[in-house]
């Protein structure tokens, strides 16, 4: 009989833990999730396109080139970005989202390959801020 108060009352508080603790909840907003999704595509692009430049893409291909399948293919780039922070709107403030990654989208678009190779995108604000939101780290 007491064991079954303890498996009632086990039940009682997991459910009542999973029910009250606070979950992330995503924004649905289609305009952004298909915009969010179009910039992705645009950075595993240019990505892939430096990789290809760098002198280590041509002493070592073989690396490079799983590191750009695995990683930068446009519909695996698409599947990681559907599930992170910045497509679901989760993490700070929406428009705080939005605002972060178009500006690491634009500086991204506009920086040579030997910038990028180079590490330059550790310099820049607004994508030190979207990868902590991407991370869950802000």
């Amino acid at each position: 009989m007491a064991r079954r108060y303890v498996i009632v009352s086990l039940l009682f508080i997991f459910f009542g833990i999973n029910l009250c603790s606070p979950k992330k909840k995503s924004v649905n907003d289609p305009i952004w999730r298909e915009e969010s999704l179009k910039m992705a595509s645009g950075i595993c692009k240019k990505m892939t396109e430096c990789i290809q430049e760098s002198e280590a893409w041509k002493n070592e291909n073989s690396i490079h080139a799983k590191l750009i399948k695995d990683r930068f293919q446009e519909a695996k780039c698409q599947d990681y970005h559907r599930k992170s922070n910045v497509y679901l709107l989760i993490g700070e403030e929406v428009e705080t989202i939005k605002t972060t990654t178009i500006s690491c989208y634009n500086k991204i678009m506009t920086m040579n390959c030997e910038s990028i190779i180079k590490n330059a995108l550790e310099q820049v604000e607004a994508c030190i801020l979207m990868e902590k939101i991407q991370k869950g780290n802000n």
